[in-house]
């Protein structure tokens, strides 16, 4: 029985690396105006349908554009032209400290400036068809951010697992605060936030993670980044947490949300460990024109789970896309997966 196991395993993983992923995008670099570099790929998709968008894929923290090949080419598979790139300080734009893999920033609003001008400068100037954002955790967040501000750019958003809160284990909330507000006081804006520190693949285990409980994607993810170390972030610095939490209270302030008229799939995972969903349903009712789906047996990265999940992820993903033009009439269960 466990020699039968291995084998299996062991085919399974030979067939998933043997298939097609999407590969030779076009790259490209925007300069920002205070002298960053951010890398972007696209791909246009050579067969597309009458119900083909323009998808703008929105990392999460500790990403790179090559770690989202998989859901790039299952997005060209239904038919759409896709965009990624790497948020400063991340993967392949400029990193912004002496130590590359610290994640900083001064404010989100930096970030927002960022994807504006990707929007306005690359994006919309090659669009073939409507715009949607899709935006997984810290991408999630972004995307709102975007809609709030500039909704009338998109024409509709897809938030996976988005970063509406956070954890701060081992922390109570309000102390993971507090230190928080100490430490830049003590002019530490630059140093790791408690808890976090480099990354090594090495060190990384597939049952300590909280991300996926796929293996063999697990360990796909793993190998892209120890053979891509220079695209490598770690943990993010007390100013990277500090903006976060400002821009968590951003979010939630009253009259934001009930704002934005985009039209919003939000999808939470239900085992999710990362971001705080625990409200996710609520600010999806105080949206305009936002249904919430729970896949409840998911982790935190939807797009890199087993299977069950991202075929149930890819299925709601197209038929919002497909239907994006009388979504605010489409009825989802509230439960899945």
């Amino acid at each position: 029985m466990l020699y039968s196991r291995i084998i299996k395993s062991f085919v399974a993983f030979f067939a998933f690396y043997s298939l097609s992923f999407a590969q030779n995008p076009q790259f490209q670099y925007l300069n920002t105006s205070d002298g960053i570099q951010l890398r972007i790929a696209n791909w246009m998709n050579p067969k597309p349908t009458f119900s083909s968008k323009t998808i703008l894929f929105l990392e999460g923290r500790a990403s790179f554009i090559e770690k989202h090949y998989e859901t790039v080419q299952d997005l060209l598979n239904q038919g759409h032209d896709v965009w990624v790139f790497d948020w400063r300080g991340h993967g392949g734009s400029t990193h912004l400290l002496d130590n590359p893999q610290k994640i900083h920033i001064d404010q989100y609003e930096t970030y927002l400036n960022d994807l504006y001008q990707i929007v306005h400068k690359i994006v919309l100037s090659k669009a073939r068809f409507p715009l949607v954002v899709l935006g997984v955790s810290f991408g999630g967040h972004m995307a709102l951010r975007y809609a709030a501000k500039y909704g009338k750019d998109l024409d509709g958003m897809i938030l996976v697992s988005p970063m509406l809160d956070i954890y701060t284990t081992p922390f109570p909330y309000d102390f993971a605060r507090a230190l928080t507000r100490i430490a830049l006081f003590l002019g530490l804006d630059e140093t790791y936030a408690a808890g976090y520190g480099d990354y090594d693949p090495l060190k990384s285990s597939f049952e300590d993670n909280l991300n996926t409980q796929d293996r063999v994607r697990y360990e796909r993810q793993r190998k892209l980044s120890l053979n891509n170390m220079q695209l490598v972030t770690g943990g993010p610095t007390y100013a990277w947490v500090n903006a976060t939490f400002k821009s968590i209270d951003y979010i939630q302030q009253s009259g934001l949300l009930e704002s934005i008229k985009v039209p919003t799939l939000l999808i939470s995972a239900g085992l999710d460990k990362v971001v705080n969903n625990s409200k996710d349903k609520e600010f999806c009712r105080k949206m305009v024109n936002c249904q919430q789906k729970t896949y409840l047996k998911a982790y935190h990265n939807i797009p890199n789970e087993k299977d069950s999940v991202r075929n149930q992820f890819l299925n709601d993903t197209e038929y919002f896309l497909v239907n994006l033009g009388s979504f605010s009439k489409i009825k989802y269960s509230k439960n899945s997966s």
